[in-house]
């Protein structure tokens, strides 16, 4: 079997509707994941040990070499196959267990020969991770704020990208495409794109599989993408999403390298969904906020300013 993930770093879920290629597979498509953490390194981390941050040790930026976990690499590399890997930066996910771990200089590649020139050598029984992280380049380089007008100029590119390496995907080859986190592009003040916050414009993301053509809204988390990976492979876990029929109950966390209360070396912020409710704490100055997601996806009515009365009741939920 040819396994192939691809990551779109930084790409919101509600912006897929710009990317006419990618709506276009045949396929599975997730529109309700939420990542654990919305930044790469814990996020990456996360998906590939099905871990949360504070389980697996990077809770926090300066926590690089705190990682702890079994991957999936490590899981394939066991069963025999061949691993690689190809990102920007060999800090936002651990080398070990990939036979073949490359990097690129963002901004300066050319990422859909690069990542054509990858997938042509794919062989059988192989596991093959690529990155494409050109939207996550472009926000940290400008100066200026960016639209959601020049962000959806970004989102085309990334499908013309996909549009680009999907040809060269062996036909015979299960792919996975998803989004590690969203961006802020403005919406909440006291952030910089993503990392402090634990709002849906940075937490929803997507996940895409090229098995059976069916659209699921069920609130997942990314941690259970490496459960439905290894699922394709014979090793069966009761978290893989090929069985989801239900909302599952949605944990994150982080702390932000910049903005309103950011807290780089341990994370602070907290959020549990338990639909339709979502719960988000922060530990630095105990504040608080509840939201419907059902009718209040957008998060802009705190339920906790209600009555105290339906505070205590809500609140009840998550204890």
């Amino acid at each position: 079997m040819k396994v192939i993930m691809i990551c779109l770093d930084s790409l919101r879920a509600d912006y897929v509707r710009y990317m006419p290629f990618l709506s276009k597979l045949k396929g599975t498509y997730f529109d309700k994941m939420f990542t654990v953490a919305p930044y790469t390194i814990a996020s990456l981390h996360s998906i590939f040990s099905g871990l949360y941050p504070y389980q697996h040790g990077i809770n926090g930026y300066y926590k690089l070499d705190k990682f702890k976990g079994k991957t999936i690499q490590q899981y394939f590399k066991e069963n025999n196959y061949s691993t690689r890997a190809d990102t920007y930066n060999s800090v936002v996910l651990t080398s070990k267990f990939f036979d073949e771990y490359s990097t690129y200089e963002e901004g300066k590649t050319n990422l859909t020969k690069r990542h054509i020139k990858i997938l042509k050598s794919i062989k059988e029984n192989s596991f093959t991770f690529i990155h494409n992280s050109d939207i996550h380049v472009k926000l940290i380089k400008k100066k200026i704020k960016v639209t959601p007008k020049v962000y959806k100029s970004y989102v085309i590119k990334i499908d013309n990208y996909l549009k680009g390496i999907y040809p060269y995907i062996p036909k015979d080859g299960k792919v996975i495409i998803f989004s590690d986190h969203g961006i802020n592009l403005g919406e909440r003040e006291g952030e910089n794109y993503h990392g402090n916050f634990l709002y849906n414009i940075t937490l929803n993301t997507f996940l895409f599989m090229n098995l059976k053509k069916k659209r699921v809204s069920y609130f997942a988390s990314t941690i259970d993408i490496m459960p439905t990976v290894l699922e394709l492979i014979g090793i069966k876990s009761d978290r893989s999403l090929l069985s989801l029929k239900k909302h599952r109950r949605i944990y994150a966390e982080t702390g932000g390298l910049h903005g309103h209360l950011a807290s780089p070396r341990e994370h602070n912020r907290f959020c549990v969904i338990d639909y339709p409710y979502k719960l988000i704490y922060t530990v630095t100055n105990k504040e608080t906020a509840l939201y419907n997601l059902e009718n209040d996806f957008e998060e802009n009515i705190n339920l906790l300013v209600l009555s105290k009365a339906l505070k205590k009741k809500l609140l009840e939920r998550f204890l």
